[in-house]
């Protein structure tokens, strides 16, 4: 697990790049072990999507992946992803009949159990039983009692938490027939957001990490579709919910913007409890 802590500590609290305060805890112990708790959990939050030709030897082994995750509403589980990793596995499919589809180690050719999905805000839902999902090891978010999440919620200067399995941490031991699909988990701020769209930024001079600081532009490929949760405290009980999905990360910048990366989040209070979405107009969206 790359944990990213994109929120420098100052005292007993956590501070976003301006100086605000996101979060305060009673002493700088209680602030690690928070760290230390929601880095454990976004390990339970997140599964790697990935697809392979069973037929390859595995000593010329290829795989291709994304991230998902899986929401329980008061009817239903369901998972989430972004769309254009759906179309991949199709079009990986269309070329190759002999093509794996696992969530993590189990089955499942997600093109085959789509709810929804809508290829302008890229995202795509897909059908997951409570047994798959046990035999996942996912542990859904809990939407059953209040979603979407409550208006106001996303914030400038908000912790939100990122987790999702990069294709540049994924390990393959050749000689050992083993692969190993490591996270990328990040707690940063929001830095500006619309009705579609949440940014932040990754700055390595504004960070702490373990067990080292990812290099500015590194490849998020396979970050597609893991989740993004708000963390807030609120009559002294930390409470998260999950507002978003990842959608890209760092491109060729810039100026000023060359010493950060962005990273763009897609909100998901587009999707209802049984996982439909709310299709995007033809109109304008955030690029």
């Amino acid at each position: 697990m790359i944990a990213t802590r994109q929120l420098a500590r100052r005292g007993h609290s956590i501070r976003g790049s301006s100086g605000r305060t996101a979060m305060r805890f009673r002493s700088q112990e209680d602030a690690d072990e928070f760290q230390k708790e929601i880095t454990q959990a976004a390990l339970r939050w997140g599964r790697p999507i990935w697809w392979y030709d069973w037929q390859q030897p595995f000593e010329q082994l290829s795989i291709s992946g994304a991230s998902c995750f899986v929401q329980r509403s008061k009817t239903r589980c369901f998972g989430v992803t972004a769309a254009h990793v759906v179309e991949a596995i199709m079009e990986a499919r269309s070329r190759t009949a002999s093509l794996d589809c696992r969530i993590g180690l189990m089955p499942l050719y997600l093109p085959a159990v789509i709810i929804d999905w809508d290829r302008k805000l890229d995202i795509a839902t897909f059908a997951i039983s409570d047994q798959q999902v046990r035999n996942s090891g996912i542990q859904p978010f809990d939407i059953s009692i209040h979603w979407p999440p409550p208006e106001g919620l996303v914030a400038r200067q908000m912790p939100i938490q990122l987790v999702g399995f990069p294709e540049q941490l994924r390990e393959i031991d050749y000689a050992g027939h083993s692969v190993a699909c490591r996270a990328y988990g990040a707690l940063a701020l929001v830095e500006d957001y619309s009705d579609r769209e949440i940014i932040t930024i990754y700055d390595p001079k504004q960070c702490v990490g373990e067990p080292s600081l990812l290099p500015l532009g590194f490849n998020l490929s396979g970050c597609s579709g893991g989740p993004a949760v708000i963390h807030q405290t609120l009559n002294k009980i930390h409470r998260w919910y999950p507002v978003g999905m990842i959608l890209r990360g760092p491109k060729d910048s810039e100026g000023d913007a060359t010493m950060f990366d962005m990273i763009r989040v897609r909100r998901i209070d587009c999707i209802d409890e049984e996982g439909r979405i709310g299709h995007a107009n033809t109109g304008w969206l955030p690029s």
